[in-house]
């Protein structure tokens, strides 16, 4: 004769089923993807020169750059560890801050009338000036009080035919954003640019000057 088992299962207790619930409910609704953001940088046009400070075509180079400055991810550091430098994940420059850079110096020095033609460099141009420059710092700082836009670079100018540079200074500026947005913050970095190139206009003017093809133009 056969013996018929039934076994009983316990209900689960209702705690339980809302968490599982919840569980399966709460996997259709993940947190949204942040968004992407892409930055570019324009410097206020400066006052034009009364007359060209370089005769001739003046050819500015791309700047040179270590690893992370090569990257296009916007860096930041906190004032407590400078030395420390971390990404952000979702706000980009448009391109590399080296080629960003050289664009807006191209056409600061266009629009300053820095030389008879200004032109990016190209082995090909028969340039008898030649911009320089290394880029050393362009990051966000942040302090207790607000976020700085920090830029440092490194900048010459060069003859056709000179052994050495005949100008060559770093040149480095520190403004703070009105907030502390990333909007706010590439404002300062177009502000703190901007002073940068002024000085190293008025250091090439000055070179100019100096030079011995200056009676020329």
């Amino acid at each position: 004769m056969k013996t018929t088992m039934t076994i009983f299962r316990r209900p689960w207790p209702a705690a339980i089923l809302g968490m599982v619930l919840l569980g399966v409910t709460g996997c259709g609704s993940a947190p949204p993807v942040p968004v992407e953001r892409y930055y570019r940088i324009g410097v206020a046009a400066p006052t034009a020169l009364s007359a060209p400070a370089l005769p001739g075509l003046l050819a500015v180079a791309p700047l040179q750059s270590d690893g992370l400055h090569s990257e296009r991810a916007l860096l930041y550091a906190d004032q407590g560890q400078p030395r420390e430098l971390r990404r952000y994940h979702y706000h980009h420059w448009v391109d590399s801050p080296p080629r960003l850079l050289q664009e807006q110096l191209v056409a600061y020095l266009r629009q300053a009338r820095a030389a008879a033609t200004v032109l990016p460099d190209d082995p090909r141009l028969p340039a008898e000036h030649r911009v320089i420059g290394r880029l050393v710092r362009f990051e966000r700082l942040n302090n207790a009080e607000r976020a700085l836009a920090a830029v440092e670079l490194e900048l010459g100018v060069e003859h056709k035919g000179s052994a050495r540079p005949v100008l060559l200074r770093r040149y480095s500026a520190e403004l703070p954003a009105r907030d502390g947005s990333v909007a706010a913050v590439v404002e300062a970095f177009e502000q703190a640019v901007g002073d940068v190139y002024g000085r190293f206009l008025s250091d090439l003017v000055a070179a100019g000057r100096a030079s011995p093809g200056a009676t020329a133009r």
